[in-house]
């Protein structure tokens, strides 16, 4: 197929995009790819209309299942070639640029993720960062690829995705399911990700999972801010309850946070519990007496 042909039926490929959008896309990577004597954007669609392409609701798609599956086949193996002479590469490059197009093209990354060479893979991740369609589609993909990525990489993708909405609960994963691994300042990052409630959860599993190994200092102000975060309350009274068995101040603050809730005053009654003797008096009183309003704690505190 020559590289005009090719470059047409590349966009149809990626998605289904609007006629005027390919269109213009067309013409300009007919320049920027010097093709000798190519076929203008209404012959080449004429050669393939009716046959391979038909145009619906004003947007080019293949016109049978079976002419997609054939130009993946094609697809996968053309990625050995460079990337600069790569046609569908250029077309991917350029398209992931358009924010119209770019969440396609996010797809088609995380489809052939390890299918694609690393210099291509490695720059539409970057391009598609900076974009807010598509910056949640790539956090995942870094949080689900992170020993893939070389770590220059991740440091790149980090500094973009965490001014983007939408992309730290993916960085939470990121960090909970690659601690070894991460490197950068950890410790600030994990107290941002702690003030944000979607991630609050999988922060307080961090915390969880690697209590031993954060600084005492770090967990005890995380706890704090968790214990306000209506989806990780729970697992921030269950891991007092279940790794302090000597309460500091900071803590005994963070329980006194949790008892006013039901949900979490279960678990607090057991942290009392096993720590009664090493809580300030007035402190245990006050949080024995919020605790005998909530119905979970009271037959736990009647044991006292």
């Amino acid at each position: 197929m020559s590289d005009d042909r090719l470059l047409f039926i590349s966009f149809p490929f990626i998605s289904r995009l609007p006629i005027d959008l390919v269109k213009e896309e067309y013409g300009t990577l007919l320049s920027d790819l010097s093709l000798r004597r190519p076929l203008s954007f209404d012959d080449v669609l004429e050669w393939f209309k009716d046959n391979k392409i038909v145009i619906s609701s004003g947007r080019i798609e293949f016109s049978h299942p079976s002419y997609f599956e054939a130009f993946e086949i094609f697809f996968e193996e053309s990625l050995g070639v460079n990337i600069k002479s790569s046609v569908v590469s250029r077309v991917l490059l350029r398209l992931s640029e358009i924010d119209e197009a770019a969440w396609d093209v996010g797809r088609i990354v995380e489809h052939y993720f390890d299918k694609l060479p690393n210099d291509l893979r490695n720059e539409l991740l970057l391009r598609l960062s900076e974009k807010e369609k598509t910056s949640t589609t790539v956090a995942w993909l870094l949080a689900n690829n992170f020993a893939k990525l070389p770590a220059s990489l991740r440091k790149r993708l980090l500094s973009v995705l965490l001014e983007k909405p939408g992309t730290l609960r993916a960085i939470a994963w990121a960090i909970r399911y690659n601690f070894d691994s991460f490197s950068g300042d950890l410790e600030n990052l994990l107290l941002r990700l702690s003030d944000i409630e979607e991630a609050s959860w999988d922060v307080g599993r961090i915390v969880k999972v690697y209590f031993n190994r954060l600084p005492s200092s770090l967990r005890n102000e995380l706890l704090l801010k968790l214990a306000k975060k209506t989806k990780s309350t729970k697992i921030a009274a269950r891991i007092i309850a279940n790794q302090y068995r000597d309460l500091p101040h900071e803590i005994q603050n963070v329980l006194s946070i949790l008892a006013n809730s039901e949900k979490t005053a279960r678990a607090v009654s057991w942290a009392i519990s096993t720590n009664f003797g090493r809580i300030q008096k007035d402190a245990r009183d006050d949080l024995l007496l919020q605790l005998s309003k909530r119905r979970e704690a009271i037959r736990i505190c009647c044991g006292f």
